[in-house]
């Protein structure tokens, strides 16, 4: 079963607050009515099996009306574009309708010991002048708005070859902390990509800019309330988003 994630496009009165100048009072003449645009994906990450041809990501329009989807891979920078191609790149999804975007590598120079990240983002535009009042029709033209607002949301996208055998539930039992001066270090000495869903340190929260390990790295993070004796806690998420259960360690 796919977990879930709704990728909200923009709130309109947001949007509208948010960029200024970006429309006028003759775009848009309603503030105060609020409607989300929005286009449900069917993971939170999508693991590309390198012996395999392709992987495939189901999306959802759960919308009254079409949505324009565009999709494409970028580089773990986000930034630079990845070898990938994605089909259909860019397509029409009618309401309440849904399809599979499927994920073809089109150079094959991954690394064959350990993981790779990429970024597939999709990208999605709502059609002009949709009414943003109540779901009832309205005669009041006041209430309908004349530009496209568009959101892009990325998820990971992890290559994992065919050598790699160890699992991500295993990988984050395995992760060796230490404390180097202020800093706690974390090391992932497997071939695998962590990712954290929570990391506390003595039971406070940690927050970090990255939340995953990659292959053989570490990563450090500093505190300031060390004890004698210090308790890392730690819970990582598996190939499909889920959480799973949390390991602890006194460092």
């Amino acid at each position: 079963m796919f977990s879930k994630v709704k990728f909200c496009f923009a709130v309109v009165s947001c949007a509208i607050s948010c960029v200024p100048g970006a429309y006028s009072s003759q775009d848009v003449n309603i503030i105060n009515r609020q409607k989300v645009y929005g286009l449900e994906v069917g993971s939170t990450r999508l693991i590309y099996q390198l012996e395999s041809k392709s992987a495939s990501l189901r999306v959802k329009n759960n919308q009254p009306y079409p949505i324009l989807v565009q999709s494409s891979v970028y580089k773990e920078d986000k930034k630079s574009e990845g070898p990938f191609i994605v089909t259909p790149p860019i397509q029409r999804l009618e309401a309440d309708a849904q399809t599979r975007l499927r994920v073809i590598l089109t150079e094959n120079n991954m690394p064959n010991n350990k993981e790779a990240l990429f970024w597939l983002c999709v990208k999605g535009v709502p059609p002009v002048n949709i009414d943003v009042g109540d779901d009832s029709p309205m005669e009041d033209s006041s209430t309908k708005f004349n530009v496209n607002i568009l959101s892009s949301s990325c998820i990971k996208l992890i290559t994992r070859p065919k050598s790699v055998k160890i699992t991500t539930e295993e990988a984050g039992k395995r992760v060796e902390w230490r404390i180097q001066g202020n800093d706690v270090i974390a090391k992932n000495n497997t071939p695998v990509y962590i990712n954290f869903s929570n990391i506390k340190f003595n039971g406070s929260d940690i927050f970090l800019r990255n939340n995953y390990i990659e292959p053989y790295s570490e990563i450090k993070f500093e505190v300031t309330k060390k004890r004698s004796q210090n308790d890392i806690e730690w819970a990582i998420l598996d190939d499909y988003g889920v959480e799973r259960k949390s390991q602890k360690k006194n460092i």
